[in-house]
């Protein structure tokens, strides 16, 4: 089935890398990784407790000294930027595809600055039709999967 997929993909307008390890996630050579809910969740999860690991690191590392504190006084505005990219509640919602109708699954954890991404999230997929393309994109990848059967 996996083949299968992969194939149809390849066939498609669409920009289908293939199969990506998981380093390639956070590359920046891929917009969407799809993958099933367990491993979907243990790399959301092992990335959201990097991010904190790594911030509580810079974190001490900026209060080690005096002139680290004034360091950090400086880069306050580049920190807080980096912050708010790293902010994995800024990237909350995860589409459900293949149902028959819009449906975005949020952390569980979420709080409301995180659940306004992902009503975000649900409105651009109301918004920009996106049920609508893709069942108009069906019928195209169900022709070629019938013909190889």
């Amino acid at each position: 089935t996996v083949k299968a997929a992969a194939e149809l993909l390849r066939a498609s307008s669409l920009d289908f890398r293939g199969n990506v390890e998981g380093n390639d996630i956070f590359e920046g050579t891929t917009d969407v990784v799809v993958c099933d809910g367990f491993v979907g969740n243990v790399v959301l999860k092992g990335s959201e407790g990097l991010a904190r690991m790594l911030a509580g690191f810079i974190r001490e590392e900026f209060t080690r000294s005096v002139f680290a504190k004034a360091a950090a006084l400086f880069s306050y505005a580049l920190l807080k930027r980096l912050r708010e990219r790293v902010d994995h509640r800024r990237y909350n919602g995860a589409s459900l595809v293949g149902l028959r109708g819009i449906v975005v699954k949020s952390h569980g954890s979420a709080d409301a600055y995180a659940f306004e991404f992902a009503l975000r999230r649900a409105y651009d997929e109301a918004h920009n039709g996106l049920l609508e393309r893709i069942t108009e994109a069906l019928p195209k990848f169900a022709a070629p999967a019938a013909a190889a059967r």
